[in-house]
């Protein structure tokens, strides 16, 4: 029960840094060209969920585009944020399922012929330890899960167990982005409500 609180106020203290920093790029948004700043928020709102779908697929490969930065401001731009969240987690599982597909299907035949020893050292350390850490990856937030996507195909993790932690972790990772960006745009009074 002891090792429960512990990992709770570990999460917690995660979470507080996040917020911190998030408040500190925010913050420091007002300082940016109001003008640039304006074209990217239009840019976001204008394209709308679509838009975001399409980002959340791009950003699920290996492509990093900042995706907690655009639910954030997604969600403090006033879009819907229930559909806000389930768009961009199936946008992003997409993106990760295709690093996913592509590492499934060609991954062990490239890996094993060049790195045939340490494939198989890092198989039984994977067998051991990679779903409980692909499950910590997904469930919070600014993890590499599109990343570890690759692991998961190269070792051939359950595909429908992929893709049901992929989409649960981004709901749960999307859903604190886009209203926390939502209530910082409020606080600070730079983003439409």
């Amino acid at each position: 029960m002891k090792r429960w609180v512990g990992v709770s106020i570990a999460l917690v203290a995660i979470v507080l840094v996040l917020c911190g920093i998030l408040v500190m790029y925010v913050t420091d948004l007002q300082g940016a060209d109001p003008e640039q700043l304006n074209t990217y928020i239009e840019g976001i709102v204008d394209y709308g969920v679509p838009g975001v779908f399409i980002l959340t697929i791009i950003s699920g490969t290996v492509l990093p585009l900042g995706t907690p930065a655009i639910i954030a401001i997604a969600g403090g731009a006033g879009i819907n944020k229930v559909v806000l969240v389930i768009v961009a987690s199936a946008g992003f599982t997409i993106g990760c399922s295709i690093n996913y597909i592509v590492a499934y299907k060609l991954g062990e035949p490239f890996i094993k012929k060049r790195y045939e020893e340490q494939y198989n050292d890092i198989r039984k350390w994977w067998d051991k330890w990679g779903t409980k850490i692909f499950v910590f990856f997904c469930f919070v937030p600014l993890m590499p899960v599109d990343l570890f996507a690759l692991f998961c195909g190269l070792y051939k993790m359950k595909p429908s167990f992929f893709v049901g932690i992929s989409f649960a972790g981004r709901l749960l990772a999307f859903s604190f982005w886009a209203f926390l960006g939502s209530y910082v745009s409020q606080y600070l009074g730079i983003l439409p409500s």
